[in-house]
């Protein structure tokens, strides 16, 4: 077996192995994958994304003008009707989960009060303990009389025994003031949450579930909704407009960068049987680079996918040094190698070091993209001179000699070139100044979002979602661990000097000790569950404002 059969069957399952990477290759469209992982807030904003970012619900935000105040809420409702009978979602909420007796407002209420301070669970029971609980009732019927606020109406009517003012749901009240958080203060937007009808993975799966739920949308704006605003936002939002942009990026630089250059090397070249063995090398390059890239890393952040344009950029510098060289030799592959073969390693040795440079970033994706490229430069070289260099000698005919003189009026032109950019650019710079540098991080979002446009005007019509308050994220490898560290960072932060305030949801995190306690007291308490509930029937509660206490207590004896 010869040695050019040899290194062709090596090149060929080179190409096969490092393409096969392509199957593992996945886009990653989280932002923070562009930033320094070593850094605590990174690390910080991670968990948070991941613990508590749902990549199965959107945020609709509904809007319309001051004649639809007070309907908002029956439009919202509308929505979510039409949503789940085309079972693009799994459920839609559109008011707070208290009003709907919903299982899982009392599943929480119930986990609140079995891991609550033992002193309010014993006033809770003494309350309503017998011979009490008919006066503590008709006294929570007078509440609900009494009651100057919608909002405040609506809890009391649905909490005959004041589940709702266990200490936990301070931060969840906070958050329902008014209008359940659900509707803004001047009453003109109104917000849906929507639940997916399965579990979403991956930017592809996300943007096909969001344009199920637009294709929708579009028609409940012609019928019901007509004359509102709809927008879409929230994580798959997000995921499927950078995933998609990503791809978008990758096809359109690839496509325009490959046009160019095919363009140019026609006009330089004039044969296309040589343009169809170019654009055939640099194909298999990029897809051999791509299935490093698999094996690499497995996933590509958003900066690193902007590759491709520079790879090709690059390898199709040794192609056209191959033709050009060619025409001096023609046909001879051997003497071709050796003319172009050593320039053509070490300009990639030189460049590709250059580029392995930028793993020294604090920036994955800079360090992606600096891998990747040195990878296709190497790729392109070693495929350029193993295959399209003896494509390139076959392809040739009698070598062309040099022309020696010549060059007329071009003689002496790039210098002048040289001369007048390099003047007008000391122009440029003595006229505006040198660049400056932006650090805002608003850079790092998509050019145009429309997810980020809802976003905004939901932040903007409801306090509660900004974020502008500092976020403390704190782990444990255990439960307990979780809530010392919980109870000694309230300790430390609530010391330090400009702390106006803090929420620490002490009272959230599972604790053995306090479980075991109230379990006790509940269990006695509820004994008489049934007559309790009777009681607040008798006294005037309906049984849609019974509900979620009924839910509560059958939690609490689970």
């Amino acid at each position: 077996m010869t040695r050019r059969v040899v290194w062709m069957i090596l090149l060929g399952l080179g190409v096969i192995v490092s393409a096969m990477g392509i199957g593992r290759l996945r886009f990653d469209p989280d932002f923070l994958g562009m930033l320094p992982p070593e850094m605590g807030e990174v690390r910080g904003l991670k968990v948070l994304h991941d613990g508590f970012a749902r990549e199965d619900e959107l945020v609709v935000l509904i809007e319309g003008g001051e004649e639809d105040v007070g309907g908002l809420g029956e439009a919202a409702a509308s929505l979510g009707a039409a949503l789940e009978e085309a079972v693009v979602v799994k459920r839609a909420r559109w008011r707070p989960m208290w009003e709907d007796g919903d299982a899982g407002m009392a599943e929480l209420l119930g986990y609140f009060w079995l891991n609550g301070p033992e002193e309010d669970v014993r006033k809770q029971v003494e309350r309503f303990s017998k011979g009490r609980e008919r006066g503590e009732l008709e006294t929570s019927l007078e509440e609900v009389a009494t009651a100057m606020e919608g909002g405040d109406l609506v809890m009391r009517a649905h909490d005959p025994f004041g589940f709702l003012a266990h200490p936990s749901m301070d931060l969840l009240m906070e958050m329902a003031e008014g209008t359940g958080g659900f509707e803004s203060e001047d009453g003109m937007r109104h917000l849906l949450l929507l639940d997916a009808p399965q579990a979403v993975h991956g930017y592809r799966e996300a943007g096909g579930w969001v344009e199920d739920v637009r294709r929708v949308v579009e028609g409940w704006e012609k019928g019901d909704g007509k004359g509102l605003r709809v927008s879409l936002t929230g994580e798959p939002a997000f995921s499927s407009e950078i995933g998609g942009a990503m791809e978008n990026d990758m096809r359109g630089t690839v496509g325009i960068t490959g046009a160019l250059i095919g363009l140019l090397f026609w006009l330089l070249q004039r044969r296309v049987v040589l343009l169809l063995g170019m654009v055939v090398t640099l194909g298999l390059t990029f897809l051999t680079t791509l299935g490093l890239a698999g094996w690499i890393y497995g996933e590509l952040s958003v900066m690193a996918a902007g590759f491709a344009a520079i790879l090709i950029g690059l390898a199709v510098d040794y192609g056209v040094l191959i033709c050009q060289e060619s025409k001096v030799v023609g046909g001879g592959r051997d003497r071709l190698w050796r003319l172009v073969g050593p320039s053509i390693v070490w300009a990639a040795m030189t460049t590709a070091v250059v580029f392995l440079a930028l793993n020294a970033s604090g920036l994955p994706g800079i360090a992606q993209l600096g891998t990747l490229v040195a990878c296709g430069i190497g790729v392109g070289a070693v495929l350029m001179l193993g295959i399209f260099l003896p494509f390139v000698a076959r392809v040739r005919g009698v070598a062309v000699e040099r022309e020696v003189g010549g060059g007329g009026a071009m003689r002496g032109a790039p210098g002048w070139v040289a001369v007048v950019l390099l003047l007008g650019t000391l122009g440029v710079i003595g006229w505006q100044g040198f660049p400056g540098v932006e650090f805002d991080p608003a850079l790092m979002r998509p050019r145009e979002s429309r997810a980020m446009e809802a976003f905004e005007k939901v932040k903007a019509a409801f306090p509660e979602w900004n974020q502008d308050a500092p976020r403390l994220m704190v782990e444990g490898g255990t439960d307990e661990e979780v809530l010392c560290r919980l109870a000694e960072a309230e300790r430390r932060v609530g010391r330090q000097a400009g702390v106006a305030g803090i929420l620490m949801p002490t009272g959230w995190w599972p604790d053995e000790g306090r479980q075991g306690e109230n379990r006790v007291l509940l269990e006695e308490w509820l004994d008489d569950r049934g007559e309790l509930l009777g009681m607040a029937d008798a006294v005037g509660f309906t049984e849609e404002g019974t509900a979620l206490a009924k839910g509560v207590m059958e939690a609490l004896v689970e």
